[in-house]
């Protein structure tokens, strides 16, 4: 039974991260946008080939995010402060995510050290169904950027936060669905 509650929790907590991405990474382009340096997207950032350090700021009606963005090598870090707003107030949230040539990693600081990986070509083909994919590498954002000399340190994913793999846990996650809503036809026992 508590291995059923810390797998629901898990469960929570993970959708709670693609939900944070999304929302920063996915929201209308009519967001409120500051530091502004140079639109670009991350898929660009990456794509350029250039080593640099770059800073954002975004404002929604939904959420305020910022973060600090590493590129260099075809990799990317990103270390971000979402404000998720709320009738009462707000939830902060700080989260962070590494894409590599093969893979992305999403963690958030928390009393948990967990975190989720995905592959990165299911991620850009739009194979995770709608709604559970993180973001889109494409979206437009005005960022602050500098030329940097990175080393690979922060491209490594943490070795503290343990990674569950994206696809197993959709898989997973749709088997307890279907497991649930079929009816019980064991037999009553008198």
């Amino acid at each position: 039974m508590k291995k059923l509650i810390a797998d629901k929790q898990f469960i929570i907590a993970i959708i709670a991260l693609v939900l944070v991405f999304w929302l920063l990474l996915s929201s209308s382009d009519e967001s409120i946008q500051k530091n502004t340096d140079r639109l670009s997207s991350l898929q660009e950032l990456i794509d350029s080939g250039v080593s640099q350090a770059c800073s954002f700021n975004s404002l929604s009606d939904s959420s305020d995010t910022n973060g600090a963005v590493l590129v260099a090598g075809g990799k990317m870090r990103g270390d971000f402060v979402s404000t998720i707003k709320s009738d009462s107030g707000g939830t902060v949230m700080k989260s962070h995510m590494i894409m590599d040539s093969t893979h992305v990693y999403i963690w958030s600081d928390g009393p948990t050290s967990v975190g989720v990986q995905m592959s990165l070509s299911a991620m850009k083909s739009g194979s995770y169904p709608e709604g559970s994919g993180p973001f889109d590498l494409n979206r437009k954002l005005k960022y602050q950027c500098t030329p940097a000399n990175i080393n690979e340190s922060p491209f490594m994913p943490p070795l503290e936060v343990s990674f569950q793999d994206m696809s197993v846990i959709e898989r997973g996650a749709s088997d307890e669905v279907n497991t649930n809503i079929l009816p019980d036809t064991t037999p009553l026992l008198q």
